[in-house]
């Protein structure tokens, strides 16, 4: 329930409590139990999902980043370039011309 949860608000801020009010558990279970369950913590997992989002976005459209970024919730274009490039090694920027060049 809180994956489906998850994915169905990628765009949005989740915190830890509507997650464990989701699954009926205090957020301390909640958490450790997500946890066991995905093999990360639910605020690493719901961003490793928005960057899976922004990844076919970068690759399938032709959005502006900034347009991206606030679309998938991040605070800033900053913000989602950094995070962007914690989970790929590339800015988002480099992604979408590394991906245009392989589909040619």
């Amino acid at each position: 329930q809180a994956i489906d949860y998850i994915h169905n608000r990628v765009d949005r801020d989740i915190t830890l409590s509507e997650l464990a009010d989701v699954a009926n558990m205090s957020q301390y279970r909640f958490a450790r139990a997500f946890k066991q369950s995905t093999g990360m913590p639910p605020h690493q997992y719901l961003l490793s999902q928005r960057i899976d989002l922004a990844r076919r976005l970068l690759t399938e459209t032709q959005l502006p980043i900034g347009d991206i970024s606030y679309q998938l919730g991040f605070a800033s274009q900053s913000h989602f370039a950094a995070t962007f490039r914690r989970f790929t090694t590339v800015t988002p920027n480099e992604y979408r011309k590394d991906r245009g060049a392989r589909s040619l």
